[in-house]
């Protein structure tokens, strides 16, 4: 039979952990610790004895004040910090390519990102899986994103090694690569940017994944892209500023963001590639851009598309990038993903370790 101890104990361990309320907490502690004393646990409505008695007869846990701490009363915490805004997941990029063979070199064999196994898988499209995360890439005329992805992948120091074994094979093409400070940056067979980082704490707790996009957008146009998405989508997002310039910063997600930075560049025509996110309030941005007559597509009872961000105070278009917005209730919202080990090779092959961890860094 159990002590009263190792009861004590593991009442600790349930509440500790949130398999238990703070009150059944109390009145089992109560129970435990009365019977332990010699006392008989109190009935419902019962008077309970006045003045100061051991709970556990540990000193450090009856000491006053103890329990309360250990209960977490009297803790502060910055709660805004856990706020996302009403964009919860920034889920896919689409860009189409002309050729599914050389789109293989770069983002499998190159970059060691994983071909999903159940969908799209014949020779007209190719999904690429990154953490919860994907590239689409249908078969058509290419695309190329104004701007870059930002993608984060478990193996940094290996990718160089990775990008020189597909070189030779995409010596026709736009592919390029090269190591920065903090980052390298790969380039597609068309042009595609793609700047892929280590695991780090400002991507949160990402191993592997799509932790942002960054369009490049018109000088003057960061602030009214900002009342955007605050304002139409319910969205969190601000102007900053930093040493390459203004940029609205829009959070896309769980250590994912929007970026929009301006520039006095001249941008290439809109080729209709376009993102995907999961929005939480799915109707009220709706009502909100119908209003506005934004709407392209009204997709499905789960989706609509729109294209052009537009300043809510004037109606000028700012920027246009197609969204594929979805609700939470849509079929494919957190379906689970299969991430390869870019690492393993049957000259090194490690029994186990096929798979990579995208949820939790290493």
């Amino acid at each position: 039979m159990a002590t009263k101890d190792f009861e004590v104990q593991q009442l600790f361990k349930a509440y500790r952990s949130g398999l238990i309320s703070e009150a059944l907490f109390a009145q089992q502690m109560d129970e435990l610790c009365g019977a332990r004393n010699g006392q008989a646990p109190k009935a419902d409505g019962a008077a309970r004895p006045r003045g100061p008695r051991p709970l556990t007869g540990d000193d450090r846990l009856d000491a006053p004040g103890a329990m309360a701490a250990l209960m977490g009363k009297g803790r502060t915490y910055d709660r805004t910090t856990e706020d996302l805004g009403n964009i919860v997941a920034l889920e896919h990029v689409n860009v189409t390519v002309p050729d599914q063979t050389k789109a293989a070199l770069f983002y499998i064999n190159g970059l060691g990102l994983t071909r999903d196994p159940y969908m799209m898988t014949g020779p007209a499209n190719m999904w690429v899986n990154v953490g919860r995360q994907q590239f689409h890439l249908p078969t058509s005329k290419p695309q190329v994103l104004r701007g870059h992805v930002g993608v984060v992948v478990s193996d940094l120091e290996a990718l160089p090694r990775r990008l020189s074994r597909v070189k030779e094979a995409l010596a026709d093409t736009r592919f390029e690569f090269c190591e920065r400070d903090g980052y390298i940056e790969a380039v597609c067979p068309w042009g595609n940017r793609v700047r892929c980082f280590a695991p780090q704490k400002r991507f949160g707790t990402m191993a592997v994944g799509i932790p942002y996009v960054e369009f490049d957008v018109p000088t003057g146009t960061a602030d009214g892209i900002t009342r955007f998405y605050t304002q139409i989508m319910g969205a969190q997002a601000a102007t900053l500023e930093d040493a390459h310039g203004r940029f609205a910063c829009v959070t896309a997600g769980c250590g994912q963001n929007l970026f929009f930075r301006e520039t006095d560049r001249p941008l290439p025509p809109y080729d209709h590639h376009h993102i995907q996110v999961y929005i939480n309030d799915f109707s009220g941005p709706h009502r909100r851009l119908v209003e506005r007559n934004l709407i392209i597509q009204e997709s499905d009872q789960h989706q609509y598309r729109f294209e052009n961000i537009v300043d809510p105070e004037s109606g000028r278009v700012l920027f246009t990038v197609e969204h594929e917005v979805r609700s939470l209730k849509h079929p494919l919202y957190l379906r689970p993903l299969v991430n390869r080990n870019p690492s393993q090779s049957i000259m090194q092959y490690a029994p186990g370790e096929d798979a990579r961890n995208w949820a939790t860094l290493n």
